[in-house]
């Protein structure tokens, strides 16, 4: 009995074990489960807070402050913001937007205002958990002035936009404009200190007056303009900002054609859109004359078609056109004006017809037909070295201007008349040498004079070296005399009784200038020629210096604004 006893103990404390054995293994995988759970959870970010995470969600609050208010028949666009957990749609709670916007689930304001006055209404952001409310107003105001004050007030009310943005359309109706009007004045200057920061469309087809002058909204970002029928005067280069340029059909002396003007048989190109994306332009059959500064700076346009039908281009007509590689004159071209191709930076050519009996050109260089007077080297020409053909006379104003590759240039016995700064900005250039046999001109050590070296014409702006001194006996710096990037340190003779402006145009790095003993320019002959600031564009910090403190040595700061006297 004994025996079967110890073995029914020994049956029951087995199945006791297996028992437990069954409960641990299941406790070990709910063990197992739950800390990968909370492995997953902690991967994502959370933390494990008894195997699980639970997201803390967070009600909208409204973070915009103000709404800004708009103008007529211009476009509108705010986005509105608020903090709290994603997504947060939005609605309007009550009121009602201006006439013509309207208000997206993603909390944009946007659209054209048809009608002014003031709207008041209340936004709702709302996501899962909650919503936040608040109230706004926004005025739509006229687009339409008849005052430059009331213009004035507006814009500056206004969010700024710049190139590349939605212009503001505006509509000017006054009876007067003047010169300069966004620029001079006491009004012009109020406007001058917003005008870069408003890109504008500007209507002036309501308006009196009958005249435009030269560069009248020169310090306005104007993207168009549209002219009444009552103008009958245009002045030159009104704003270099354009894309178009429209006028009243009804206007009965210009006329405008893809956004250039005419006038209004189109027989003259009176402007080109400075600003204007076509890269290539054919001049209508119809045009005769290209207007002075047409094409001013017209930076997009790479090839331009002149017709032979065109016996004239301006003063100017294509000066700064920078990406305009060639150019072909025809054969009727008669007259062509100083700096027509001046500072194109691209040009690598100019041709003329074979037949044009006053043009002529050779290796892609414009002279007179009988190569007399040499009129325009191109900018982008590659030679490093040229050699002015014998039978030259004069040399035209700026006609090596920007010509970056040019090392060197010889100047003939022939040459007895230079034109303006003929070499500016000629950053390459090391020497202009002249023919000992010239009697106008005179070079030494490749700085250009005139014969008897009492004009000192051009240092090349490649020259290398730091310093320099002027002879003794020069009497005279020129205009753009001096454009080179390496000088630090000038001295200048007693002798020297003018200094025109800009004479040391782009000398950045000049830091030292010495006015010899006995030195005494006055002001009418002291110009604002010396660099002031990084860039070397020149001001009368020193004029006044010197006119205080006269001979000695004047420094500035390196890219600095004020010479002082040592």
């Amino acid at each position: 009995m004994k025996k079967i006893k110890s073995n029914v103990g020994s049956f029951a404390q087995a199945k006791l074990q297996a028992t437990m054995v069954k409960m641990l293994s299941i406790l070990t995988i709910v063990a197992i489960i739950g800390f990968s759970f909370a492995a997953c959870e902690d991967d994502d970010g959370g933390g494990s807070n008894g195997g699980g995470y639970v997201p803390t969600l967070v009600v909208p609050a409204i973070t915009t402050t103000t709404t800004p208010n708009g103008l007529l028949e211009n476009v509108y666009s705010q986005t509105l913001t608020a903090t709290g957990s994603a997504p947060v749609t939005w609605s309007i709670e009550s009121g009602t937007l201006p006439d013509g916007l309207t208000l997206s689930n993603a909390g944009v304001i946007s659209g054209t205002p048809t009608t002014e006055g003031t709207s008041e209404f209340k936004i709702k952001a709302t996501n899962s958990i909650g919503n936040d409310t608040k109230s706004f107003s926004i005025t739509i105001g006229s687009n339409v002035f008849t005052n430059i004050g009331d213009l004035i007030t507006c814009l500056e009310a206004l969010p700024d936009n710049y190139f590349d943005s939605t212009p503001y359309n505006i509509k000017l109706n006054v009876s007067s404009l003047g010169g300069n009007a966004w620029k001079d004045g006491s009004v012009g200057n109020e406007l001058g200190k917003i005008g870069y920061n408003k890109y504008i469309s500007l209507d002036l087809s309501g308006s009196s007056f009958t005249s435009i002058e030269d560069y009248a909204f020169s310090n306005c970002n104007l993207a168009s303009v549209t002219i009444s029928d009552k103008v009958t005067s245009i002045g030159r280069q009104i704003s270099l900002s354009l894309t178009s340029i429209n006028v009243d059909t009804a206007n009965t002396a210009y006329s405008s054609q893809d956004g250039v003007l005419y006038n209004k048989t189109k027989t003259t190109l009176v402007a080109y859109p400075a600003r204007k994306t076509d890269t290539t332009f054919t001049i209508p059959n119809s045009v005769t004359s290209i207007e002075e500064r047409a094409f001013n700076y017209c930076s997009n346009l790479t090839g331009i078609t002149i017709p032979n039908s065109v016996t004239s281009i301006g003063y100017g007509a294509f000066q700064g056109c920078n990406s305009l590689t060639s150019v072909t004159i025809p054969a009727g071209v008669t007259s062509i004006g100083y700096y027509a191709f001046s500072s194109c930076s691209a040009l690598t050519a100019i041709s003329v017809d074979a037949a044009n009996t006053a043009y002529s050109s050779d290796s892609g260089v414009l002279y007179n037909k009988d190569k007399t007077n040499l009129i325009q080297y191109p900018a982008e020409k590659t030679d490093t070295t040229f050699t002015i053909p014998a039978s030259v006379t004069s040399i035209g104003d700026s006609a090596f201007s920007n010509c970056t590759s040019l090392t060197s240039v010889t100047i003939p016995a022939s040459v007895t008349s230079i034109g303006d700064h003929p070499f500016s900005l000629c950053s390459a250039l090391t020497a202009i040498n002249v023919d000992a046999a010239n009697t106008a001109y005179n070079s030494d050590s490749g700085v250009l004079y005139n014969k008897a070296k009492t004009s000192l014409l051009t240092y090349p702006g490649g020259k290398k070296g730091t310093t320099f001194t002027i002879p003794n006996g020069v009497t005279s710096i020129g205009n753009l005399a001096f454009y080179n990037k390496n000088l630090t340190s000038v001295t200048i003779p007693a002798s020297v009784t003018s200094i025109v402006n800009q004479a040391f145009f782009g000398c950045d790095k000049l830091t030292s200038v010495t006015f010899a003993t006995g030195s005494n320019i006055t002001d009418d002959n002291f110009g604002p020629a010396f660099p002031e600031g990084e860039y070397g564009n020149t001001g009368s910090s020193l004029k006044t210096a010197y006119s205080k403190g006269k001979a000695g040595t004047y420094t500035r700061a390196a890219g600095g604004d004020t010479w002082t006297k040592m």
